[in-house]
């Protein structure tokens, strides 16, 4: 299957998407929240935020 292309506009889109989501992961928003803000699934809030909640538990981790 080929990737699709995406106009320019879309990709802005979506990298914007992607930051509004770690903002108010990091804010302390619940994840339906999030997916009301943002007007996406919640399969792409959890895709989204896996890295960031692996970051986050090896920092305490460093810390403690």
């Amino acid at each position: 299957m080929a990737a699709r292309r995406t106009a320019p506009d879309d990709e802005a889109t979506e990298l914007l998407r992607t930051l509004l989501i770690v903002q108010l992961a990091l804010a302390g928003s619940k994840q339906r929240q999030i997916c009301a803000v943002a007007r996406c699934s919640s399969h792409r809030v959890n895709a989204t935020l896996k890295p960031l909640r692996k970051l986050l538990k090896s920092r305490r981790e460093e810390k403690g």
